[in-house]
This record gives structure tokens, C-alpha cells and sequence, in this order.
């Protein structure tokens, strides 16, 4: 916006008084102009913004059957409306993520994980700050013994009146104490503050881990916190992706005292549990690197509620928003588990009695945790508050990356009836010899394709209306209407377009397979129907289902020909969960970073404040402007850029004129030859 680049683009085409070149270039977040901002509320808002422009685009998509042809579009108007319901119910999470509301005010009281946030704010902060407060205890020690004239350990040696006699052994103890003084001053503070010993004592290094984008915004915001800080106070950032290239790039880099920061994907749902799984792996092996005893200090920011054995703490995130099916289907199965249980270990009419009256009094509870607000604890917004009351449990079970894959896995091979369920797979590690593929279900996969190929060759068949084994354009029109008399015939004949991929005028066998299943003809999964204004553009509103998947079961629930709907349907939000973890949870975990990281660095501001009364003060929000500007330069001057641009409008203009005179001229050449 501020750029010569961005000036120019504002003006272009103002010569013709059109503006909607501009618009087309030009999104603004309404965050206002915010040239010491270090990319922290301008990436959010820039995030959010590309979120509502592919809702929208996926709408307009959706909306004509030509542009979803055309773009051969995966997602389906549930995953919209889940994605919207997350991004709405988002706003709430920032809130307690940052503390303030949406207008801008302070909350009342400081929610369970912003507290958290700022105690991990304030160890961190002490980490980088010791090294200041050991050079200031080293100044004063060596003033005070050298002015006075009586280092600590002569001092006391001729106070116990043994001066004279080990004089020099007293001396060699003082110069031991001056020469090791920095390393005793921070052994000191780090005991004094109840830190860890082993660390080692030189400049700190923060290690972020994350998916691409919050790892480079978070390593920016950092890099700048810290742009101005004083070098005693100083931090070195790195950044990478913990399931790609982190353990490659930075792990041999890992020594005592680093301090590592990890993104966790929320495992719970089935498309991102072996995600989870890759991450946790990589602060395994980042915090398995010891050296005498000590390691680095490993931190995980995420929304499934399991703390690794080899970090030092785990933050959670509350979910806020409904369950996923797959996550429904999970708890189901453990209710049933847990109802077993009961009915084997109770037998006697007493037990049993009283057992029910604790299972009606813990429904009875969970019913009212729905209406109530969300407690003190940490945990309780991401365990108990399930947005759904239909289903309760007496113990929620959190279960680890490896535990959910294994668990989702036993679901998935629970649908074949002669593959046994292992039920132990939640507490246990399962074999990697039991995943493997039966001769039952390779021949039950290869019967439904064999159903499907023959249902494609029966309506090839119905299509091909003279039986010479080859469809004509207007034998794919008159069936394509005839299947769905929702499609005109211009639509009809753009969709044999798309089906003759030689370009011969007919589409034999194998070009209407590929076409018909691009299109989803052999889909097993029944969708709701769509809700169209008068303009036909598809209306989208936020789920307002219990958990995600709800509408989709009740459509599907009589369905007797697919088994095991409920594993299809868990399967079909694959694509909505990935987009909900790229849209919606991975911008909660970047603003708990940078609410982390401000933190951080507004308590190392202020320490150089206070001890100096103001003279070493400075301000970190004014010299972002400075190191901002120096490094967006743009390398083409304005006035090429303005050239360029005038170039370009005369070049359109001249383009515009001989095709208007190109058409003139063809439609007088044909007048002329209709009156011969």
C-alpha cells in the first residue's frame, strides 16, 4: 500500500475514470495503515481475507456446473458450511487467545491459557534476560571489592583472624571467584528463580516448528521483536516444518538451553492424526539430544489435549467448535466400551441399580455443562465441552498421535467382518504386522469396482441409442437430460466437450468411464440438497449441526447398499479437516505465537527500562518502521513502473481499436456480399 509499486496500481486507468482494475488488484483487510506493525494483526487479517475469498470462490464454483467441471472442484457445499461455522466460532478462540474483545476491550478476567501463555512469557523471558542481570551482579561485585579493597574471601578469611597465615590461598580462591564470577552469578540467579542448571550459558536460540507459513510469519515477528534489543540481551531464530525438512536441517543444532517451539495439528481428526504423529516424532528427536543430562526446552502449542512425556509443558487450545464424525464415531465407540465394562463388572441388582444412578446423574450433568460456562481449568473447554449431549462418558480418554492412528485404524478394519478388532489399540502401541491387507477385503474392494464398472457399462448401453458401440453428441445430450432434467442442452453439449477428450466428434467407452466418474457418478455418499437464490448461486449458511456430519447421516441412514456408511461419510470430511486445519486452527496456534513472543519481548523492553530509570530505554514498535522500510525496497523505481503502465494502458487501447474496426469491416464485407 505505502510502496511506489502499490501507488501506482491505485492509479491506473483514473485517466478513464474507470476504477475497477483497481478493485480487481487491490483487497483491503480494514485494518487501517500500520507501517510499525511486524507482521503479526496484518498476517491474520491477511489470512482471514484469502479464507472468505475461497468461500466465495468456491460458492461462485459450485454455483455452475460448468466452472465446477472446469476446475474439477473436490469440495461440496457441507465442507463450506462446516468451514464457515469454524471460522465464525474462530473469533471467539482469538478472543481468549489475546484477551480483548472483538471492540477492542480488555476481558474482565484472564483466561486459563493466556495466564499460561504469559508464565511460559515470563521462564522465557528470564532465559534471555540472565546474562543482563549476571553483568550487572558481576559490576557490582568487582566495584565494590575493588573499591573497598577486600575481595569476599580475604575479607572473611582476616575477619576470622586467619588472614596472615593463608594470605595466598585466600587470594587464589578470590582470583578463582573473579575469573569463574560470570558462571557463579548465573548459577546463582538460575537457582535463585528455579530454572534449570544445565543450560548452557551463552546466547539463546528459539527454534519454531510449524506448518510453513506460521513458522516464517512467527520467525519474522520474533526476528523483529528483537531487531534492536541490546546484543547482551539478544536471540537468534530459526524456523522450519516438522514433517518435512526440521529434523534434517535443525536438529544437529539442538543444544542444552534451546528453546523449541512446536505447532501441533489436532490429531483428534482422522485426515490429521499421522500429521500429529510426524510432529511429535520430530520433538522426540529434537528433545532426545542430550548432552551431561540436559536437553533442550521444548514447548508444543496445540488442540488435542495430550502432553509428550519429553517436553517440559504443552499448551492446549480449546476447541471451540463442534465434533467431526470421525471424532463422534470415536466417542461412540467408547461409550459402548465403557457400557460393556459396567455390565461385566457389575452383576448383583444393587450394584447395578447404583451404577445406573450414577450413569443418570453423570448424563444429567452433562446436560447442564452444555447451558453452563466454561470452568477454571485449562483442560475443560478441550475434553468436556463437546457441544453435544447426546452421548456421555464417565472418563474421556486422551489419547496420543500414535494411539489415534491406531484407534482409527481399528475402526477401518472393523468394517471388514473377519478382520478382529483390536480394542486395545488406545493404551497400546499397535503391530505394523496386523496392517496389513486380507485376501476378503481385496476381493470385497474389487467386487464394489467390478459393481461400479458394470452400472457405468449398463447406462453406456441406455446412452448408445444405435448399438454401435460409440456415442454421438446428441446421444450424450438426449441422456445426459433424460438423467438430469436440471441440465440445459447447452450445458449438455459442453459436458461432450469435456468427455471427447480426442477431439473426434464421438466418445467411445473408456472417454464416458473417465467422465462419468470425474463427475462423481459412482459416489456413494448422499448429499442434502442445495439452497439457490433467484440468481441461482448457491446460499451458504454456518452448520448448525451438533457435530459435523450430522445432516449427512440422517440422508444416509437408510442406505443398505454401501456398508458401513458412517466410515464413509468419517472419510469424506477428509478434505474439510485439512482445510480447517489450514484455514482456522493453524491461525489460532500463529496468534498464541505472537501473543508468546510480544510477551517475551515486551518484558526485555521494559527490564532496560527500569534498571537504567529510562536512559537505556527503547521502543521496539518504532523501530520496526525503520528495519521495515529497509527491507521492502522495491528494486524498479517509480518512474519505471509509471512508464511501464502507460505503455501497457496505450498498448490495451490501440488492441481495442483495431478489434473494433476488425469487426466493422467483417460485418460490412458480409452486408456487402448478402446484397450480391
Amino acid at each position: 500500500w505505502d510502496t511506489q509499486i502499490g501507488k501506482q496500481l491505485r492509479m491506473m486507468d483514473e485517466t478513464d475514470g474507470s476504477s475497477e482494475i483497481m478493485h480487481q488488484r487491490i483487497f483491503s483487510t480494514e485494518i487501517g495503515i500500520r507501517p510499525a506493525e511486524p507482521c503479526s494483526v496484518s498476517v491474520a487479517a491477511t489470512h482471514q481475507l484469502l479464507t472468505n475469498l475461497f468461500e466465495y470462490v468456491s460458492v461462485v464454483v459450485l454455483s455452475d456446473p460448468r466452472y465446477r467441471r472446469a476446475t474439477k472442484a473436490q469440495i461440496n457445499e457441507q465442507d463450506i458450511q462446516i468451514l464457515e461455522r469454524c471460522n465464525q466460532l474462530n473469533i471467539h478462540a482469538l478472543t481468549e487467545i489475546v484477551g480483548y474483545t472483538v471492540s477492542g476491550y480488555q476481558l474482565d478476567r484472564i483466561s486459563p491459557l493466556l495466564r499460561n501463555l504469559y508464565e511460559l512469557g515470563n521462564l522465557w523471558s528470564d532465559h534471555i534476560l540472565e546474562q543482563a542481570r549476571a553483568y550487572i551482579m558481576c559490576f557490582l561485585y568487582i566495584f565494590v571489592t575493588v573499591t573497598w579493597g577486600w575481595p569476599l574471601i580475604s575479607a572473611i578469611g582476616s575477619a576470622s583472624g586467619a588472614g596472615d597465615s593463608i594470605a595466598y590461598f585466600l587470594r587464589f580462591l578470590d582470583a578463582c571467584i573473579y575469573f569463574w564470577l560470570p558462571q557463579i552469578c548465573i548459577t546463582i540467579i538460575r537457582i535463585c528463580q528455579g530454572r534449570n542448571l544445565r543450560h548452557r550459558m551463552v546466547g539463546r536460540t528459539v527454534v519454531i516448528g510449524d506448518i510453513p507459513w506460521v513458522s516464517q510469519c512467527a520467525d519474522a515477528f520474533l526476528s523483529k521483536c528483537f531487531a534492536v534489543s541490546y546484543s547482551i540481551a539478544g536471540l537468534n531464530v530459526l524456523s522450519g516444518n516438522p514433517t518435512d525438512h526440521f529434523v534434517h536441517r535443525h536438529t544437529h543444532r539442538v543444544v542444552r538451553g534451546t528453546l523449541a517451539i512446536f505447532g501441533r495439528p489436532d490429531g483428534r481428526l482422522s485426515a490429521l492424526s499421522t500429521s500429529e504423529g510426524s510432529v511429535c516424532l520430530s520433538v522426540n528427536q529434537a528433545s532426545s539430544i542430550q548432552s551431561y543430562g540436559g536437553t533442550c526446552e521444548s514447548i508444543t502449542i496445540g488442540h488435542n489435549p495430550f502432553a509428550l512425556n519429553l517436553a517440559k509443558t504443552s499448551i492446549f487450545l480449546k476447541r471451540n467448535r463442534p465434533l467431526f464424525l470421525c471424532e463422534r464415531l470415536l466417542l461412540e465407540t467408547d461409550a459402548n466400551e465403557e457400557k460393556l465394562n459396567r455390565e461385566n463388572e457389575f452383576s448383583d441388582d444393587e450394584t447395578v441399580a447404583s451404577q445406573n444412578y450414577r450413569g443418570f446423574a453423570g448424563i444429567c450433568r452433562n446436560l447442564f455443562s452444555c447451558f453452563s460456562t466454561s470452568s477454571d481449568v485449562p483442560m475443560s473447554g478441550s475434553i468436556h465441552h463437546m457441544m453435544d449431549c447426546s452421548v456421555s462418558l464417565r472418563i474421556h480418554k486422551r489419547r496420543s498421535s500414535h494411539a489415534l492412528v491406531g484407534a482409527y485404524l481399528d475402526q477401518d478394519n472393523q468394517r471388514s467382518p473377519n478382520s478382529p478388532g483390536n480394542t486395545e489399540s488406545d493404551d497400546h502401541d499397535f503391530d505394523e504386522g496386523d496392517d496389513s491387507y486380507s485376501v476378503d477385503q481385496i476381493v470385497s474392494d474389487a467386487i464394489r469396482d467390478r459393481k461400479s464398472s458394470d452400472r457405468l457399462h449398463i447406462l453406456f448401453k441406455t446412452f448408445d441409442e444405435d448399438r454401435d458401440g460409440i456415442i454421438s453428441e446428441s446421444e450424450l445430450v438426449n441422456g445426459l437430460t433424460t438423467l438430469d432434467s436440471r441440465l440445459t442442452e447447452a450445458e449438455a453439449k459442453a459436458m461432450f466437450r469435456g468427455a471427447d477428450k480426442s477431439n473426434s466428434g464421438l466418445v467411445d467407452y473408456n472417454e464416458f468411464v473417465s467422465f462419468f466418474k470425474i463427475m462423481g457418478y459412482d459416489q456413494q455418499v448422499k448429499i442434502p440438497p442445495s439452497n439457490r437464490d433467484s440468481r441461482g448461486l448457491i446460499q451458504i449458511e454456518a452448520s448448525r449441526e451438533r457435530y459435523f456430519g450430522e445432516t449427512l447421516r440422517k440422508y444416509n441412514a437408510g442406505k443398505d447398499k454401501v456398508k458401513d456408511m458412517d466410515f464413509v461419510l468419517a472419510q469424506s470430511q477428509h478434505l474439510v479437516q485439512e482445510l480447517y486445519e489450514t484455514r482456522v486452527a493453524s491461525m489460532q496456534r500463529f496468534v498464541a505465537m505472537c501473543v508468546l513472543f510480544h510477551h517475551i519481548s515486551k518484558r526485555v523492553e521494559r527490564f532496560f527500562a527500569k534498571i537504567s530509570f529510562g536512559w537505556w530505554a527503547y521502543r521496539m514498535d518504532r523501530t520496526h518502521s525503520i528495519v521495515r522500510i529497509a527491507t521492502t525496497a522495491s528494486p524498479v523505481s517509480g518512474s519505471d513502473v509509471r512508464q511501464r503502465i502507460e505503455r501497457l494502458r496505450l498498448w490495451k487501447k490501440v488492441l481495442h481499436s483495431v478489434h473494433v474496426i476488425e469487426i466493422a469491416y467483417l460485418a460490412y464485407r458480409k452486408r456487402k456480399k448478402g446484397k450480391k
